[in-house]
């Protein structure tokens, strides 16, 4: 029987229904849902990289359906877990770790991508309203970029796997960006000459292109080289003039300036490339030379040649540029000793212009010299002799460019005037003297 103590009230707990947290719960699934919806969706463009990325070898597209159908199985048996827990999607991605190590495979998705890039970039440039950005398409940048993926295709695997990334080169433009920076530059020349009975000045027009720097010389044997030597004597024409030696002071600007343009070197570096290997690959140059490797090898001599016997013509006419501008300076060097040049003058400013211009001349001299040189050099194997046709290619085609810009150049602001030459016009006075004075004896 039950007891109760005296002065303790009953108590008897009060019974409430639970009411669950609904907001709460709405929160969890919603945050599980989405990380269920990521972790999909990432899984979901996985297999979309490995099944339908863009390849573009045979034996790489042929593994990568192998992988496909590996994984296909492999997320049939996980595709009922639950995909909100990160030690499912572990699992997942876990299948998909073969297809992502293989680097042959993964070169081949990033090859492929970054060519169908730059062929689109190359194609817009092609179309695009702006004149100065269609300028900068060109043929021999696309046939350059098909070159890379035919090589990237045809080689075998360790060759693709070492082969850069393809890349499009932009045109040149030489002869517009020649003729930019001959703007830019403000380059003037004043030139006075004698030609028969009149002194002719010229500003820019053939001063810029055309100046006399001496006259040629009999050549009197060659040296150990092969290279041609020079006397003292001058050659003539039939009237007996001396024949003169003329340089394009604008080119020669040009090839210190434009000619160095990595921009430059690098675009006519691929035309060098794509000539070569059109030639090589033409079946009548094939059927000629009996292979590829000859046809190559037979434009490359032929290139070599042909550049080389210019160059060797070309070092004479710098031969006596440079003795000229030698003795000028010398003179100067002379005149600043006896006559102390002050800083700033007329004086010091034409002597430092003949210094710069001896140097420039030197330079160009050696320059063309060190490519003959290199030019007849023996070469290892077929990349060599390749690498030096490239350079004469770019040398040939490059410098009627840029004569063709500095032509164009030379003709802003030029003018000529012509005076008599006072010595000539004495001259025929004393001819026309003469000859009345005979004239006057033979009617006595």
């Amino acid at each position: 029987m039950a007891t109760y103590i005296k002065g303790v009230k009953d108590y008897v707990p009060k019974l409430e229904v639970f009411k669950p947290d609904y907001k709460f719960l709405s929160d969890v699934l919603t945050v599980r849902q989405d990380r269920y919806d990521t972790n999909y969706k990432s899984l979901n463009d996985l297999y979309s990289k490995v099944v339908y990325a863009d390849m573009s070898r045979e034996d790489n597209i042929q593994q990568r359906e192998q992988y496909a159908n590996q994984l296909s199985n492999g997320l049939k048996q996980v595709s009922g877990l639950d995909l909100s827990l990160q030690q499912n999607v572990d699992v997942a991605k876990g299948l998909f770790k073969p297809f992502f190590e293989n680097k042959s495979l993964l070169k081949d998705m990033a090859f492929t991508k970054q060519y169908k890039k730059n062929m689109q970039y190359a194609q817009s440039l092609m179309t695009n309203p702006d004149e100065n950005m269609r300028d900068r398409y060109w043929q021999d940048g696309v046939q350059d970029l098909q070159y890379q993926m035919q090589d990237f295709k045809s080689g075998d695997a360790n060759q693709a796997l070492s082969q850069g990334m393809p890349n499009y080169v932009e045109n040149p433009n030489l002869y517009e960006r020649s003729f930019e920076k001959l703007k830019e530059s403000g380059l003037e020349i004043e030139q006075t000459t004698l030609q028969g009975d009149w002194i002719i000045k010229t500003k820019n027009g053939t001063a810029l292109t055309r100046q006399v720097v001496g006259y040629e010389r009999e050549q009197t044997g060659t040296d150990p080289n092969g290279n041609p030597i020079y006397g003292e004597e001058y050659k003539t024409d039939a009237s007996g003039n001396k024949i003169p030696i003329y340089k394009n002071p604008a080119a020669e600007f040009l090839k210190e300036t434009v000619m160095k343009d990595p921009l430059v070197i690098a675009g006519y570096r691929v035309q060098a490339k794509n000539r070569a290997r059109k030639f090589s690959e033409d079946e009548t140059n094939i059927q000629q030379y009996g292979s590829v490797e000859n046809a190559k090898k037979a434009w490359a001599d032929n290139i070599l040649g042909t550049q080389t016997n210019k160059d060797i013509e070309k070092v004479a006419e710098l031969d006596t540029e440079v003795k000229n501008k030698e003795t000028a300076v010398f003179n100067w060097e002379e005149y600043k000793k006896q006559h102390n040049i002050i800083p700033g003058t007329p004086e010091e400013e034409v002597y430092l212009k003949n210094r710069i211009e001896l140097q420039l001349a030197q330079k160009t001299r050696d320059l063309t010299v060190e490519r003959i040189k290199n030019a007849k050099a023996p070469t290892s194997d077929m990349d060599d002799l390749l690498n030096k046709a490239y350079s004469q290619y770019m040398a040939s085609v490059m410098g009627p460019l840029l004569s063709q810009a500095a032509v164009a150049y030379s003709q802003v602001g030029a003018s000529q005037t012509f005076e008599a030459n006072p010595f000539k016009k004495m001259e025929h006075q004393h001819s026309i003297i003469y000859i009345l004075s005979r004239c006057s004896i033979n009617m006595t």
